[in-house]
């Protein structure tokens, strides 16, 4: 079960939609609807008391919406929301099941929301989009998977299986849901984004995506007790660890990184630290080299208190990491502490194993992607 809020300066991935929402949701409406491969057109916007809302209404219902708004200002939110498919098989995709989720799940908005309270009511109107379509991003991220794997011919997709805006095998049900930025009384702004397009400090997206996570499991007896959203999180930081791998070095564990996630309940500032560290490492070439304090204090504390205790890309790649030779990581990991001792710092990374084995074979550096 992902949410995802989408981005209103940006298209959809390889798709010519654009999710601003400054004005009219004229626009979005006209996406949502404009290919009838994707969904049932007998069955279109839901809301928390309506069933198949006509597009025109519900395109009124949330243009009208906007007293008290200012012309610069966000007038709705866009949401994904991607169940697994385990998860569709278990409830047998059934729509009205997904449809409860999703009331339930925006009645219970307001326990993400820090100015929102239970008894406030959204304008809100959701669809389900029963199948997702080939995209130009879609084709050219399967050739370079291809190229990147041309020796395993297993992994490979075979280019003449997928077409340019057909429909994609397997299970794709996901919902759009359009949230007015106006309460029903026109009285209360509700603030999702920034005036610069990041997640408001009003809302905790981390927190709206485990609870959605918690809120399905309890719903239809789906594999209760287990921490879900944490192993999605998990399967995430490997991606991002293996991202490091192939720019010829290894310098955190998986382990260390999940202590801090569970620590911090994989809230969405985790994750916004975890990106800010691998970042330090791709575009400032700089190595973290106490990645808890980084992830649970953050950048600004980070760089504030402990600067020394980073090392170079540089350093670790040429000086520190010679290959085979185990003894030279140990060297490697005694190096950079007598360096940051000198400044005062050795007892901040006293302990923690610096310098892990690289992979022999040179890969391509960390690829590019946008998160919210």
């Amino acid at each position: 079960m992902i949410a995802r809020l989408d981005n209103p300066n940006k298209p959809s991935k390889g798709e010519n939609v654009a999710y601003s929402n400054k004005g009219s949701v004229a626009r979005l409406k006209n996406y949502l609807i404009q290919n009838k491969d994707k969904y049932d057109s007998s069955d279109l916007f839901f809301t928390a008391t309506k069933n198949n809302m006509p597009a025109d209404e519900f395109y009124k219902m949330i243009d009208t919406n906007v007293k008290g708004l200012g012309r610069d200002e966000h007038k709705f939110y866009s949401f994904t929301i991607n169940p697994s498919g385990e998860e569709l098989s278990f409830i047998h995709s059934d729509k009205e099941k997904l449809k409860e989720f999703v009331r339930a799940a925006m009645a219970d908005f307001h326990t993400a929301h820090k100015t929102i309270k239970e008894s406030d009511q959204l304008v809100w109107a959701a669809i389900i989009h029963d199948n997702r379509l080939y995209t130009e991003d879609d084709i050219k991220r399967v050739k370079q998977n291809n190229e990147e794997n041309s020796k395993a011919e297993n992994s490979k997709i075979k280019m003449s299986d997928i077409k340019l805006g057909e429909i994609k095998k397997g299970e794709n049900t996901h919902i759009h849901i359009v949230l007015s930025a106006r309460d029903a009384a026109q009285k209360k702004t509700i603030t999702v984004l920034s005036p610069k397009n990041k997640v408001s400090r009003n809302f905790e997206l981390g927190s709206f995506q485990r609870n959605n996570q918690r809120l399905f499991q309890e719903m239809f007896n789906y594999k209760k007790g287990e921490n879900i959203y944490g192993n999605v999180q998990e399967n995430y930081i490997k991606k991002k660890i293996e991202q490091l791998d192939k720019v010829h070095y290894k310098t955190y564990e998986l382990s260390d990184i999940k202590k801090s996630g569970d620590k911090m309940d994989w809230s969405s500032r985790f994750t916004i630290n975890l990106s800010n560290m691998f970042r330090e490492a791709h575009i400032e070439k700089q190595i973290v080299l106490q990645p808890n304090v980084y992830l649970e204090q953050g950048r600004k504390y980070y760089n504030e208190n402990l600067p020394q205790a980073k090392a170079s890309v540089g350093e670790v790649k040429s000086s520190y990491v010679f290959k085979d030779n185990i003894s030279s990581y140990h060297a490697a990991a005694d190096n950079i502490l007598s360096m940051l001792a000198s400044e005062g710092n050795k007892q901040e990374t006293k302990g923690y194993d610096l310098i892990k084995k690289p992979k022999k074979k040179n890969r391509p550096g960390l690829g590019k992607g946008f998160s919210m």
